[in-house]
């Protein structure tokens, strides 16, 4: 009984002076697959020391993305790898270089963003140009025809109301294409003041010839039937 008994204390005092071990785990660009890159530090005897030695090669290193981890009282496995009681990983100090450069990134960043913004809005403007500018003339040569002989324009753009007669008549046509603008373009109103001001006009347009009509006696539609 004696010597169980001297035995079992001995494990137990034992177990109270295991040492405390540290390795560190370093992962540069903070990349955790790439085992090949792995910095593996030698073994300290606290967190403090293993902290230094990461943080010194983070210095050196100066990429500002690096990870690492310190590991306590570690053994590796064949098949999962260094096992560890437990893991830190604080983060790691940045060098005003390595800050520095990263805001330069952002900002570059940034800027080509904007940059591709603004060709996407410059060319769905000159694409909606393109689209609109016929729909302008056809606008013009309309006003003109009101202007010389508006009981006439009126009634024929009545009499060519219904939808199987649509092409007889421009008023239709410029109906046709103002519907076609607003359905493609309408999402760029906000953010593309041009657009939002020309399909207002070419509403406005619609609205102001037909009430020449009216003071010509005549109420036409402002869409045209199927």
């Amino acid at each position: 009984m004696r010597i169980t008994f001297l035995f079992v204390v001995l494990t137990i005092l034992g177990a109270g002076c295991v040492s405390e071990s540290w390795n560190g785990f370093y992962y540069p660009e903070g990349c955790l697959s790439c085992e090949d890159s792995y910095i593996f530090s030698p073994t300290f005897d606290n967190y403090n020391d293993c902290y230094a030695w990461a943080r010194d090669i983070a210095l050196e290193q100066n990429l500002g993305s690096d990870l690492f981890e310190c590991g306590q009282n570690c053994k590796h496995d064949p098949v999962y790898g260094s096992i560890c009681k437990e893991t830190i990983d604080d983060d790691l100090p940045v060098s005003s270089s390595a800050i520095e450069e990263q805001k330069i990134a952002e900002e570059e960043e940034m800027q080509n963003e904007l940059r591709e913004y603004q060709e996407r809005l410059d060319a769905v403007l000159k694409n909606y140009k393109e689209s609109s500018i016929e729909v302008s003339e056809w606008e013009e040569s309309l006003f003109n025809s009101i202007t010389a002989n508006p009981s006439l324009v009126c009634f024929h753009i009545i009499s060519t109301a219904d939808g199987d007669k649509s092409n007889s008549h421009v008023y239709w046509q410029i109906m046709k294409e103002i519907d076609k603008l607003e359905t493609e373009y309408a999402q760029y109103k906000d953010e593309i003041e041009y657009i939002d001001n020309n399909l207002n006009s070419h509403r406005g347009f619609i609205y102001l010839f037909v009430d020449e009509c009216k003071k010509a006696g005549y109420t036409i539609p402002t869409y045209q039937a199927d």
